[in-house]
């Protein structure tokens, strides 16, 4: 899977996240507002380890905190338009490096490969129907 993805954002003219950070970065960008707690759960990190990827992301003016206008405990993390325009191109970026490696597929493993990830996003949601 590795092989599928923009391995490192770095490389990519004027980016300078890291890939844990623009997996953050993604997920945030995803949800447009959530709390630190969701992002871990969500991530499967330590609070932690949340919290000091945050404040970098937060250094580097890709998100921005804001308080619960009710519960002033509770934050919520949402993403700048700059983390938006960046997870927007490195998407962008991810897609044609993709579509780099299908194409020197045959057509039939072209169609191989749509049935089986149909089935895998099949057999993902019966899961994800049985936990809730």
């Amino acid at each position: 899977m590795r092989h599928f993805q923009v391995g490192n954002p770095q490389k990519i003219q004027g980016i300078t996240l890291t890939l844990q950070q623009y997996i953050t970065l993604r997920a945030i960008t995803r949800k447009n507002k959530c709390t630190a707690t969701e992002l871990s759960s969500l991530l499967g990190v330590t609070a932690g380890t949340m919290s000091g990827m945050l404040n970098r992301l937060s250094l580097n003016h890709y998100i921005k905190r804001e308080r619960d206008r009710h519960d002033r405990r509770i934050v919520y993390i949402k993403p700048t338009l700059e983390a938006k325009k960046t997870v927007k191109k490195l998407m962008t970026e991810q897609a044609k490096h993709s579509r780099e490696i299908i194409e020197k597929l045959s057509d039939k493993e072209k169609n191989d490969l749509l049935s089986i990830m149909n089935n895998l996003i099949h057999i993902i949601n019966s899961l994800e129907s049985k936990e809730n």
